[in-house]
C-alpha cells in the first residue's frame, strides 16, 4: 500500500462526473436555503463549494479531517466572496456545536447509511431537529435497496472496474466489493479499491468501510416518528417521483418537523 496516497486523494477524480445530484442541491438550496444551509458530510466539498460559488451561506460538517483539508485547500483557490459563505468543522453530527439555526439541512451522497445502528439514525434525527429552524427542510438522499443486488454472491468479487486520471496526470482504476453482509443488521461490508503503478511499483488502495441500507418505508416511517413529516420523495436527482420509473436507484426524501 503506497505511502504517499489514501483513497480521499483520489475521491474527487473518481467523482467528478457525478453531477446530477449536485445540481439538485443547487436548485434545492436556492429554493430552501435562504437563511443559511448545513451540508452533513460535505467531504471534500464536491457539493457544498458549488452551493457556495451561488452565494448561499453554506457550513459543512464531516469527521474525515483529510477530507475536510481538502475541502479548505480547494476553497483558497477561489475568491474572497466565495470562501466567505463557508464555514468547515470536522465533526460527527451528533457531536456538532453551534448556535445557528438552518432553514436547510442536507446529507448528500448517502451520508445517512453510515449510521450503522436505528439508535445513531434516531441520534442524528434528533441533532437535525434542534437545527433547523421554524420552515426548515431536511434533505436525505441513500440508495434504493435492491433484493437482487443484495443476495447476489457476484458483489462478493470486485466489480465496476473505471479509469481515472488525477489533476497531476497519474491513471487510476477505481472499483468496488461487497466483502460481507449482515442480513440481520442490514449492513454491507464494503472496499473502494484504487490501484496505479508508480516508480515502477502497482499500488492498490482498499479503503473498507460499512454502510446500513434502509428501505423508503423504513426510512418514511422512521421520519415520522422522529417528528418529521415527509412532503416529497425522488427517485432519482432529475425530479422523477419515486416509483414513477420500474426500478429508482436512489431515494431522495424531503422532510419538515412537524407543527413547525
Amino acid at each position: 500500500m503506497s505511502t504517499k496516497f489514501s483513497a480521499d486523494d483520489f475521491y474527487d477524480y473518481a467523482y467528478h462526473e457525478r453531477l446530477s445530484d449536485i445540481d439538485f442541491y443547487l436548485k434545492t438550496a436556492q429554493k430552501f436555503g435562504q437563511d443559511g444551509v448545513l451540508e452533513m458530510g460535505c467531504g471534500t466539498g464536491r457539493v457544498l463549494i458549488e452551493i457556495a460559488k451561488k452565494g448561499i451561506k453554506i457550513d459543512g460538517l464531516d469527521p474525515n479531517e483529510r477530507r475536510i483539508d481538502i475541502c479548505r485547500n480547494k476553497l483558497s483557490q477561489l475568491s474572497a466572496d466565495v470562501r466567505k459563505n463557508v464555514s468547515l468543522s470536522v465533526s460527527t453530527i451528533q457531536d456538532y456545536k453551534t448556535d445557528k439555526k438552518y432553514s436547510l439541512i442536507t446529507m448528500p451522497f448517502r451520508v445517512f447509511q453510515h449510521m450503522l445502528t436505528p439508535q445513531e439514525q434516531e441520534d442524528v434525527l434528533n441533532v437535525t431537529k434542534q437545527l433547523l429552524n421554524k420552515n426548515g427542510i431536511l434533505v436525505i438522499d441513500i440508495f434504493n435497496p435492491h433484493i437482487k443486488m443484495l443476495a447476489s454472491e457476484e458483489y462478493k468479487k470486485e466489480f465496476g472496474e473505471s479509469h481515472y486520471t488525477t489533476g497531476d496526470g497519474l491513471p487510476f482504476v477505481r472499483k468496488d466489493r461487497i466483502a460481507d453482509r449482515d442480513y440481520f443488521k442490514q449492513l454491507q461490508f464494503c472496499e473502494e479499491i484504487y490501484e496505479y503503478d508508480m516508480d515502477g511499483k502497482h499500488e492498490k488502495i482498499i479503503n473498507k468501510y460499512i454502510t446500513r441500507y434502509t428501505f423508503k418505508m423504513e426510512l418514511e416511517n422512521l421520519l415520522k416518528y422522529k417528528g418529521f413529516d415527509v412532503f416529497e420523495t425522488y427517485g432519482d436527482f432529475e425530479g422523477h417521483k419515486f416509483g414513477e420509473t420500474p426500478y429508482a436507484g436512489d431515494i431522495v426524501m424531503l422532510s419538515k418537523v412537524k407543527g413547525r
